[in-house]
Order: structure tokens, then C-alpha cells, then sequence
């Protein structure tokens, strides 16, 4: 067995490698505790639980031969390994199992990933929206934009602006960085923009869809004026997108391009078997935009459910190590 005597780091590598028969068990857990935010290790990690498991099982046979023998002589309990073992190696499992089953259907439990992914279609693969699937700082982003974006008096509503964005995503499963992109278009971030055709506010809402949205989704309408509220402008913005995602079944070329130009006009184009472009390309080459200057920023990347739940297995068996 290779160790102490070849050092730390030497060690490491053949344990990266797989080669734990070459590597002393507290070897093997000094690799673990070192690179344990590496997800790299884990896979070397999960072998070297099947391969405890084992050894503990032997040593239930044959209680006089050491447990986990090394140049230190670390002697370990067998019944807290065994149990430890079992629920370490359980963790690993249904974490590796979740993993598996977001990759193939696509599916995510973050709203923000799932839509990114709808908008973004075969591209999200090697897009800058995908480098950013684990940042922690994305509220923080949408808080700094909204505040830089707003200008007059309307800055000080900056926060209240950018809670109701990060609420709104929320109640209909969009990425909030979606619906500033919209209102980067639409409006340019001016709650008191007037649309050629009389469409008001941040997100260039007409007077009578807005009413009909408001009475369908018990929202606030009490004239024309509250769509110069940028809050109240955004609840009905985004309820109104919603209904069209689902109009279009969640399509996202053609439920932004019915936002412009409404659904029926969509579908009269559809019949014409032609696909509006124009306005889902300009609203996403803002989204692209904004995930650019997101990716710029510094991040503390927070760890994705998989690979929480497999170094969580590994932290509840290290304790149980006794070095002597």
C-alpha cells in the first residue's frame, strides 16, 4: 500500500485515477477530505464506500483481524461504519439517480433553468446562459440592473421594481432575466413609455389587454394610469406572457412574438406557414446580453443538487475516522 510514505499529493492522483487498492484506507479518506468540493473525486469517492462496505462486511466475520489496517493502526467501530456506510452509499445513490433523471428529461426543479432551457432550445448546451446554472448571485444581478436601468424618480422604486420581477418569475415559472429583457425592449426600462399603438409602461401593455388580464387573473386595474405603476405594470405583464406560453404550449419563438403581435395574428401567420422572427430575436439578443454581463461578474457558484447530496454522503462518513 502506498502510503505514507509517497505523500499527500502523489496519492491523490492515483486516487483520482481509481487505483484505491494501491492506496491505504486513511490514504484514501485524506484524498476525500482534500478534494472533496471536486467533483472529479467523487466518482473514486463512491468506489472507495463500496470498497469499505466490503472490508466492513469481512471484518464482521473475523473480528480479529484489524478493520481498516494502515501504517497508523486506525481502528474504526464496525457497527457506526456499517450504518454510516449503507446511508452514505443510499445519498450517492438517489443523488446520482436525480441527476440521471433532470439530464434526460430535461426536467429541473430551479423554474429559472427549466424556462432557460425552453428558450434557448438545442442552444442552451454551449450558451453563456448555461455557464451560469449554478451562480448564486442572479437576484443580486436582477437588483443591480433594475437599479442602474431605472432612471428619475423612478430609481428609488428600484427595489420594490425588482422584488415584483423576482416574485412574478417565480409565480409563472420564468427566468426573471427573461422579463427584463422584455422590458430592455419594449420600454427600455421607462415606466412612462407610450407605444405607437397606445401601449403603456415598462412593458408596453395596451389599456384593454391589461383590463382583460387583470379580471382574468384578479390582478389590480383600475384605469390606464396603473400601467404607469412599474409593479403593478409588471404583475400584469407577465401574467399576460403567461397565458400566451400557454396559448402556445410553451413555445417560446411564438408565445414572444404573439406578446408583439398578438396570438391571432400568430396563428394567421402559422396558416401562411410563416414563423414571426423579428421580435423573439430582438428580445433575446437582450437576454443573451444580460447572462453576458452576468457571466462577468464575480461568483460564488453555488453546488448543484447532485453534487451536494454526494458530498453530504462523504461528510457523514469522515467523522467516523479515527486517526491515531
Amino acid at each position: 500500500m502506498i502510503f505514507p510514505d509517497m505523500g499527500l499529493e502523489p496519492a491523490c492522483r492515483y486516487f483520482r485515477q481509481g487505483a484505491n487498492d494501491w492506496l491505504a484506507p486513511n490514504a484514501q479518506y485524506a484524498c476525500v477530505t482534500k478534494y472533496l468540493s471536486d467533483i472529479s473525486y467523487l466518482r473514486s469517492a463512491r468506489r472507495l464506500l463500496y470498497t469499505l462496505h466490503m472490508n466492513n462486511t469481512t471484518q464482521t466475520q473475523n473480528t480479529s483481524a484489524p478493520l481498516l489496517p494502515s501504517s497508523k493502526g486506525i481502528q474504526l467501530s464496525r457497527m457506526k461504519l456499517g450504518f454510516k456506510v449503507v446511508v452514505g452509499l443510499t445519498l450517492l445513490v438517489v443523488g446520482e439517480m436525480s441527476g440521471v433523471t433532470a439530464t434526460a428529461g430535461h426536467m429541473d426543479r430551479n423554474p429559472r433553468l427549466a424556462h432557460a432551457r425552453e428558450l434557448m432550445g438545442k442552444y442552451y448546451r454551449k450558451s453563456v446562459v448555461k455557464k451560469a446554472e449554478h451562480f448564486s448571485t442572479v437576484e443580486s444581478f436582477v437588483k443591480n440592473t433594475t437599479r442602474s436601468s431605472l432612471q428619475g424618480k423612478f430609481r428609488k422604486m428600484s427595489p420594490q421594481v425588482a422584488t415584483a420581477l423576482l416574485q412574478e418569475a417565480s409565480r409563472y415559472s420564468f427566468d426573471p432575466i427573461f422579463l427584463m429583457a422584455v422590458i430592455a425592449h419594449e420600454s427600455g426600462f421607462n415606466p412612462l413609455a407610450i407605444g405607437t399603438s397606445g401601449e403603456i409602461g415598462l412593458m408596453q401593455i395596451k389599456p384593454d389587454t391589461a383590463e382583460w388580464i387583470a379580471d382574468k387573473y384578479d390582478l389590480k386595474y383600475d384605469s390606464a394610469e396603473t400601467l404607469k405603476n412599474p409593479v403593478e405594470n409588471i404583475k400584469i405583464g407577465a401574467a399576460y406572457m403567461s397565458f400566451l406560453r400557454e396559448r402556445f404550449d410553451s413555445h417560446s419563438r411564438l408565445y414572444l412574438a404573439a406578446y408583439n403581435m398578438g396570438a391571432k395574428n400568430v396563428d394567421r401567420a402559422l396558416d401562411r406557414n410563416v414563423w414571426p422572427r423579428d421580435y423573439p430575436s430582438a428580445v433575446m439578443n437582450h437576454y443573451i446580453r444580460f447572462y453576458t454581463e452576468l457571466n462577468k461578474m464575480p461568483q460564488i457558484v453555488a453546488p448543484s443538487r447532485k453534487k451536494s447530496m454526494m458530498i453530504s454522503a462523504l461528510v457523514l462518513l469522515i467523522p467516523s475516522l479515527a486517526t491515531q
